[in-house]
């Protein structure tokens, strides 16, 4: 339910947003459609038909109609809808206030977040042409929440396609999940926003990414050797200190007749483990 707390602020956006503030894109290839799905029980999950997407493998980027929104939205607005997107439950002012303003009292952080939320929703109105409201403020749990029925989120996606293929059983729709969740995990969690409470955040997606990729390899490596290593190669990439990958791709590289190959990534393996002596 929302309630005044969340009023908008009548100089938290900026003036003249419309159409020039987003940037045309073709969104084909960034997100994951519904029909792409294999019939595996998937419920919720939102692409780019959704009225605004959230985008948070790399730099994050609000979008609407399919282009980024450059103009208008402050960083501390940005960065709350970031935050709320990552908790589902939400936040009252005290765990926003602790997270985005550690040195805030109550009341500033209270005023921050009045404004920072009077500027999602004047500029996604504006650009949206819509009087939804896209922060909610629900007055019986005093949490502030993200709409869900207007949000798309990548790594909502990325969370719901692992989850799924960890209750598959049949080994095709688990590959094929897994590949559309690895499709997704394209740069780490939120490149660029140094705020701590990203940290731990920023590692469980990782780890998450990181095990995607190498339950993905070993599915794929009784019909592709080839795809396989270069999955096993990806994660390596991601975590260039994780002896198992070494050893998993050393093992495809055997299977595969190449043990030279093989000998080269167990040396490469010991000469990462002696840069950490």
């Amino acid at each position: 339910m929302e309630t005044g707390d969340c009023a908008e602020q009548a100089s938290s956006g900026a003036g003249g947003v419309g159409a020039g503030d987003i940037e045309s894109a073709d969104t084909t290839s960034e997100h994951l459609h519904e029909e792409d799905l294999p019939a595996a029980g998937i419920v919720n999950t939102r692409s780019a038909d959704a009225l605004v997407q959230l985008t948070t493998f790399g730099p994050p980027r609000i979008l609407v109609a399919g282009g980024p929104i450059t103009h208008g939205l402050r960083h501390a607005a940005r960065e709350l809808v970031l935050w709320l997107a990552m908790h589902e439950r939400g936040g009252t002012l005290d765990e926003i206030g602790a997270a985005l303003y550690p040195d805030a009292t109550l009341q500033q952080t209270q005023q921050r977040c009045r404004t920072a939320t009077g500027n999602v929703r004047s500029i996604l109105r504006k650009v949206t042409q819509t009087t939804e409201t896209f922060i909610i403020y629900n007055n019986d749990t005093g949490r502030y929440h993200l709409d869900r029925d207007v949000f798309d989120v990548d790594l909502w996606r990325f969370d719901l396609l692992i989850d799924e293929a960890s209750r598959q059983r049949e080994p095709g729709e688990t590959t094929a999940l897994l590949r559309r969740a690895a499709s997704l995990y394209t740069d780490g969690f939120a490149v660029g926003v140094n705020s701590e409470w990203t940290i731990p955040i920023r590692e469980t997606v990782r780890r998450r990414a990181l095990d995607c990729l190498s339950r993905l390899a070993a599915l794929t490596s009784t019909d592709n050797l080839t795809d396989a290593m270069a999955t096993v190669q990806r994660a390596i990439d991601i975590d260039p200190f994780a002896e198992s990958l070494y050893e998993q791709l050393a093992n495809l590289q055997n299977q595969a007749g190449m043990p030279d190959a093989a000998t080269r990534t167990l040396l490469a393996l010991h000469r990462k483990i002696s840069e950490l002596d």
